[in-house]
């Protein structure tokens, strides 16, 4: 009880009547305190029967049930007590609290304006009012709220965090950051302070700092799932996947139903060298069915009678993201041929790039704000035929929505590379290259084959012209998420520097902005005889800087098993011949699909000492080498890779075949599109 009135902002009354009902009051309180909660229950039913005049008695047995898990009968004593003194904010505040637990944010918003009303003065009104806010789609006036507080209150750490938490939804990291750090400094001994500053500096790229942070909440509160989770994420960033797979192992053990850190230990598996596509498989499908385990499957329908559907698109990533940036092609293409198509925006996220994606839809929904049921209620009520999830297990994503098949047709495409279990997902969309047929039983997924890429490129606006390089030294170059750089990665390149002593290494990634990342990153190769001499390390710029970079080495080097995606497609823009060594997965297969798409499989490693070869023989051929760089723009234009409206007709062509697969009542099953 204490706790919930603490938050709420004070007991009723602070005096109890003198009554049988008082004493049963007081014996509750006891029980509580001491922790017997069934105990408490039992009197405080007790005294209500005794007394049901008093507002206390019913805002603490409400309290109590709401403590115990009985949220409906909460709600029944805390509206009572509300009805009984409606002058007190306190009552309304109380009832606020358990409609956001039954998720009737609505509901909850109106109980906290009252609470406002009769309470303008006090802090923690303003704060729950905006948290309330905050889940209708009320962000902005959730952050006038946040300020409110803060202005009541400058020292007000949980209001500092819920502002923080908003500023860093909407992009604004730099000032999210201040916040968490005041939170911090008010609150030094609140886990979920430095569980909420290490998130924004993780944010920020300054992943050493972050990782402090999270060590330092689970100092304080051992076995803390969340700070263990973003722990295990930020570990991971850095490349250090062994460390990062036990934190997400310890936060399962301390949160067996924690679904994101499940998901992202799935995700973590593309990663590993040592997991293979039968391990993938299991893990995904154990995910999968705790996602959509409890999940109220929506009435099917038939969908409309068009032979091109009506499509819907699902994503977190309508932005400068690499999902973004592989999709916005496609969906420009087909607003131009006349296609009328809906847009689900989960993230509130937006930049220049957003803005071609809202141009684009017929209709954009966003769905950031709304809970899972909700987002599935929005896209059954569009009456999308088609949906094509962009997410995966990625941020941002919505499977849960998704579980409960608002669509008649689900597809994943571009997002995630790899299966993600779900059953409602009836269509993963790839080419032969990504998943070839001997891959097809690790996918829950049946699979479209696209007839040459799973993707089309648009050229970046941003690319500076191609210089001829000068004679000199030749400068590999890695320009993939430092994650993606394993262990045999780095042997590899070690064999390929060690053969040619002259020969530097360049390697650009974002979160080498942060100087514990940087060091600890050039100890990996410095361990391998990579010395700081022959490195150059840089961090984040702007894009238009990013392809210039790559403009300025001779060979990319990919990363494996995880390959280059968005980044082998701007190094191949920049002229970039890029060395790769595919696997049998999806995520590993990125750079082998372009690079066939556009005649250069000869750059196609079998093995590692293969993609060692490769390099070096490329390395050593000046002739060639200046001849596939003064030639792959031109390469490029002319591939189907760069084709958009030849790959849009393709798009379109796999969305009526799967549609007239259902509206004919056949089961998912693979097919390939003819080019």
């Amino acid at each position: 009880m204490n706790r919930r009135e603490r938050r709420a902002g004070g007991s009723l009354s602070a005096d109890a009547p003198a009554s049988e009902a008082a004493a049963l009051h007081r014996d509750a309180r006891l029980a509580a305190e001491a922790g017997r909660g069934e105990e408490a229950l039992a009197l405080m039913k007790r005294a209500v029967a005794r007394d049901g005049r008093q507002p206390e008695l019913w805002s603490d047995f409400g309290l109590l049930l709401e403590q115990a898990g009985r949220l409906e009968e909460a709600l029944a004593a805390l509206r009572r007590a509300a009805a009984l003194a409606p002058s007190v904010a306190a009552a309304h505040s109380n009832l606020g609290f358990v409609l956001r637990r039954l998720a009737r944010a609505a509901a909850a918003v109106d109980s906290f304006r009252k609470a406002v009303s009769l309470a303008p003065d006090h802090p923690p009104a303003h704060h729950n009012l905006g948290m309330a806010l905050e889940e209708v789609g009320g962000h902005e006036e959730a952050r006038a709220c946040y300020q409110r507080a803060l202005a009541l209150d400058p020292g007000f750490a949980h209001a500092h965090l819920a502002l923080g938490h908003a500023l860093e939804a909407a992009g604004d990291v730099a000032a999210a950051l201040g916040h968490f750090r005041r939170a911090v400094e008010r609150a030094p001994d609140l886990p979920v302070a430095h569980l909420s500053l290490g998130n924004g500096l993780a944010a920020a790229n300054q992943l050493g700092e972050a990782e402090q942070a999270f060590r330092r909440a689970l100092e304080l509160r051992p076995r803390y799932a969340e700070a263990q989770h973003n722990l295990a994420n930020t570990l991971h960033e850095q490349g250090r996947l062994d460390e990062a797979l036990a934190e997400y192992d310890r936060a399962l053990a301390a949160k067996p139903d924690h679904i994101e850190a499940e998901m992202h230990r799935v995700t973590l598996f593309l990663y590993r060298p040592d997991v293979g596509l039968a391990e993938q498989r299991r893990a995904a499908d154990a995910c999968a069915a705790h996602i959509a385990a409890g999940i109220r499957t929506l009435p099917q329908r038939r969908g409309t009678g068009d032979a091109m559907p009506r499509l819907g698109f699902l994503s977190g990533d309508f932005r400068t993201h690499p999902a973004g940036i592989l999709v916005l092609p496609t969906l420009e293409a087909l607003a131009r041929a006349g296609h009328r198509f809906a847009c689900y925006s989960t993230s509130r996220r937006a930049d220049a790039t957003t803005v071609r994606f809202r141009a684009a839809a017929g209709e954009w929904r966003d769905v950031a704000g709304l809970a899972d049921a909700a987002v599935a209620d929005r896209i059954r009520s569009d009456r999308v035929d088609l949906l094509f999830d962009l997410s995966g297990f990625t941020a941002g994503h919505r499977l849960a929505a998704l579980a409960a098949k608002p669509a008649p047709v689900q597809i994943a495409w571009a997002g995630y590379p790899g299966t993600t279990g779900l059953a409602a997902i009836d269509y993963l969309l790839a080419d032969a290259h990504q998943v070839p047929a001997s891959a097809e039983r690790f996918y829950s997924e049946a699979v479209i084959r696209l007839p040459h890429s799973y993707v089309c490129h648009a050229p970046p606006a941003e690319a500076p012209d191609l210089a001829a390089r000068e004679p000199g030294p030749i400068l590999f170059g890695s320009f993939n998420a430092l994650k993606k750089i394993t262990e045999p990665v780095l042997e590899a390149w070690a064999r390929i520097l060690a053969a040619l002593p002259e020969s530097r290494l360049l390697v650009k990634a974002t979160v080498l902005d942060c100087p514990a990342t940087r060091q600890g990153f050039a100890e990996r190769l410095a361990a391998r005889g990579i010395g700081g001499e022959r490195l150059l390390l840089q961090g984040a710029s702007s894009r238009s800087a990013h392809l210039a970079a790559m403009g300025a080495v001779d060979i990319a080097l990919d990363s494996f098993p995880y390959s280059g995606g968005v980044t082998t497609l701007e190094c191949l823009w920049m002229g970039l011949p890029v060395v790769t060594l595919p696997g049998d997965s999806f995520a590993s297969r990125h750079s082998l699909g372009y690079l066939a798409t556009v005649g250069l499989g000869e750059l196609v490693a079998g093995s590692a000492g293969a993609y060692v070869d490769l390099a070096l023989a490329l390395a050593r051929d000046a002739d060639r080498l200046a001849a596939l760089r003064g030639g792959m723009r031109a390469r490029l234009s002319a591939a189907p890779l760069c084709d958009i409206e030849r790959f849009c007709r393709s798009f379109e062509q796999a969305c009526r075949e799967a549609w007239a697969r259902h509206r004919a009542g056949e089961p998912p099953r693979s097919f390939s599109v003819q080019a």
